[in-house]
């Protein structure tokens, strides 16, 4: 299941290969994640995530929950965020529900949408930082827990 090669530059490997599509892993609404978790495709989240998570792009569920930091290119939040969100652009829709500190370039509440923290501008600085922290998702399977890794 698990290769021993590095995964690095993701965006450098889809542009390198125009055909391939990220993945999108689906966390349901049973499952409980406690831990960090990251990925080099999209995540819908229906569930929890207990950790931070580093994706290119999460969308929160209704019932999908986040309690720790997150860094993405695009977040969409239709459930909670507890904790700070270091983005390019975020949602926070109607029914979504961010308490914690931002640092994006581009923000949307929806009416009925709730936000309680701070929110910094990111520059085309800032905006580079996210992009470097998401592309440096370097996973090494010889660092995995033996179970993870078979």
């Amino acid at each position: 299941m698990y290769s021993n090669r590095k995964l690095t530059d993701h965006t450098l490997w889809l542009a390198m290969n125009p055909s391939a599509k990220p993945e999108l892993s689906i966390i349901s609404a049973g499952l409980v994640v406690v831990g960090n978790v990251i990925s080099t495709g999209e995540i819908q989240l229906e569930g929890k995530i207990l950790g931070d998570v580093r994706t290119p792009g999460l969308t929160i569920g209704h019932s999908g929950r986040v309690k720790g930091d997150v860094f993405a290119e695009q977040v969409e939040v239709l459930g909670e965020i507890v904790g700070a969100v270091s983005a390019r652009s975020v949602l926070v829709t109607s029914t979504g529900r961010v308490t914690g500190n931002l640092l994006v370039k581009n923000l949307v509440v929806e009416p009925g949408g709730h936000f309680d923290g701070y929110c910094s501008r990111a520059d085309e600085g800032g905006c580079s930082l996210v992009t470097a922290a998401v592309n440096d998702m370097s996973i090494d399977a010889q660092a995995m827990p033996r179970e993870a890794a078979e």
